[in-house]
């Protein structure tokens, strides 16, 4: 399957590769053979990272130019709730059947009102249950693509239910990488660590050396942006407003022995 370069991907590329020469150059570390094996697997590591978040933004853009919104409706017989009152019935065509015609007091008219109105309360809560999540990774993910912007919970929320009925599919590394987006841009760094502990255990994962090694390096990361951030008193900032200089500092920390 051919795959397309997307920008943000390069510019993750870029960004990790500028951390990794910061890093080089703020530890200068002694020219050892261990040290050119260790900067070997952080690029082979980093260059995993990047290929699998562009397999994955690849993949989540072609899903969404397919994607069909699924009509969630109720059967006509349960939707419709005929509420009129002069609708006469229909015996009462022939002179036979004719009754007289009683005028309606008007606590009988509220009653009859309020049987409409808990007909339409019925209606709608049953069409609020027709929209709970649906069952393939593939819609859950295109759920979680199109409200990551305006209703991130709803996202996290798909996210969420994906990882827990797919934990051995091959997308469920990308998964938990835009997951713990979110969490870091709400501000969430502990539910972004307890993810990233999730994402060790699973055997996709805890199974291939390289990515189980960037994933323990991104909480040793986070964790330290976390605890910053807290001594600061700012234990909730997003991601996004937290000053370049401080995750510069973190970067550097993740790579020091007990972190």
């Amino acid at each position: 399957m051919q795959l397309d370069i997307r920008r943000s991907s390069l510019v993750l590329a870029i960004l990790m590769s500028i951390g990794v020469v910061a890093g080089v150059i703020a530890l200068r570390p002694p020219l050892t053979q261990m040290y050119y094996v260790q900067l070997g697997g952080l690029i082979a590591g980093a260059g995993v990272v990047v290929t699998l978040y562009n397999a994955f933004m690849t993949a989540r853009a072609r899903r969404a130019e397919k994607s069909v919104t699924e009509e969630c409706t109720l059967p006509a017989e349960v939707s419709t709730v005929d509420c009129a009152l002069d609708a006469p019935p229909a015996y009462a065509a022939t002179e036979e059947n004719a009754l007289p015609v009683q005028p309606v007091a008007r606590p009988a008219i509220a009653m009859v009102t309020d049987l409409c109105a808990t007909a339409q309360d019925a209606k709608a809560s049953a069409e609020t249950y027709a929209e709970e999540l649906p069952e393939s990774l593939d819609a859950l993910l295109d759920i979680a693509y199109e409200t990551a912007a305006a209703a991130p919970l709803r996202a996290i929320e798909a996210y969420r239910e994906a990882l827990l009925r797919y934990p051995n599919d091959s997308y469920m590394p990308y998964l938990i990488i835009e997951l713990s987006t979110l969490y870091k841009r709400l501000g969430d760094y502990d539910a972004a660590l307890r993810l990233f502990d999730e994402a060790r255990a699973l055997p996709i994962i805890a199974q291939n050396a390289v990515m189980a090694q960037e994933f323990e390096r991104s909480r040793r990361v986070l964790t330290v942006v976390s605890d910053m951030l807290a001594a600061q008193g700012t234990p909730a900032l997003p991601f996004g407003d937290v000053p370049k200089d401080l995750l510069a500092e973190a970067d550097r920390r993740a790579d020091e022995p007990n972190i």
